[in-house]
């Protein structure tokens, strides 16, 4: 994960994301728009994101975008700004037991992470 997302960090230009670097044409910024689908830029900052929640890493606030615009980054800015719920677990939770704005992680403790607060999990 962290040779990813090293390599992945090696498209960003300050606060820009660079779509293209060629050694014979000028540099390409990427764009934002995620309409009809994910953006190069939504999908970095997408796997960014996994991989410190994974990691258990602090992520950085992310302001909102325009609606039906950016909404794949929308999803992205909901998992940094901490409206995802981490599911910390011994073993796999059915996915029909949890809300569809979960993550799940292999941890000895069962633990559900919702806006920065960690409580012990209730087996169901």
């Amino acid at each position: 994960m962290t040779t990813m997302a090293a390599y992945v960090e090696s498209f960003r230009d300050g606060e820009k994301w660079v779509e293209s670097r060629a050694a014979d044409f000028q540099q390409v910024f990427a764009s934002w728009f995620d309409h009809p689908v994910p953006s190069s830029v939504s999908l970095a900052e997408m796997g960014l994101t996994r991989v410190a929640l994974l990691a258990g890493k602090e992520t950085q606030f992310k302001s909102y975008r325009a609606p039906y615009q950016a909404d794949f980054f929308n999803i992205t800015a909901m998992m940094n700004n901490g409206l995802f719920h981490v599911i910390n677990s011994k073993s796999a939770v059915a996915w029909s037991q949890l809300s569809p704005n979960t993550l799940q992680t292999r941890a000895e403790t069962d633990t559900d992470c919702y806006r920065g607060t960690c409580r012990l999990r209730q087996a169901r």
